[in-house]
């Protein structure tokens, strides 16, 4: 079977308790704790991610495994407001990006990038949306 890896960094991570991310649990393999070189904003109610050339710059999230042909990857996009049933511009861009391991190891997962304005959201400097939320809880 073949496996294309996704990143979640935001409401689709482990540590939240919703009927999406249980979804993706339940239907992926679970590859473990990841990192990606961007910078991460509070949007509204949900985070959005942009890449970034500085290494300093991380986004904590978790890599999944799911099968290539799977509908999942419809139901994510339509979780994102990516589709035929939305509205251009897309909020969000599914895009193939590298991310990293614990161990270090590089891989390709994809990733939803945000594509709208960031001036008017704040930036969560430390990269990790969990530990934002225990903060600052919404």
């Amino acid at each position: 079977m073949c496996e294309d890896f996704l990143f979640v960094y935001g409401k689709l991570r482990q540590h939240f308790d919703s009927e999406i991310s249980r979804l993706f649990f339940n239907h992926a393999r679970n590859v473990g704790p990841a990192l990606f070189q961007g910078r991460l904003y509070q949007i509204a109610h949900y985070p959005g991610a942009v890449p970034s050339d500085d290494p300093q710059e991380q986004i904590v999230g978790h890599l999944l495994a799911l099968p290539t042909e799977e509908p999942l990857w419809r139901a994510i996009d339509e979780y994102e407001g990516i589709g035929p049933d939305f509205s251009e511009p897309f909020e969000y861009e599914r895009c193939k990006m590298p991310v990293s391991l614990e161990d270090g190891t590089q891989v390709e997962a994809w990733l939803y990038i945000y594509r709208h304005d960031l001036s008017n959201s704040d930036r969560i400097p430390h990269g990790d949306y969990f530990r934002f939320l225990q903060v600052a809880p919404l």
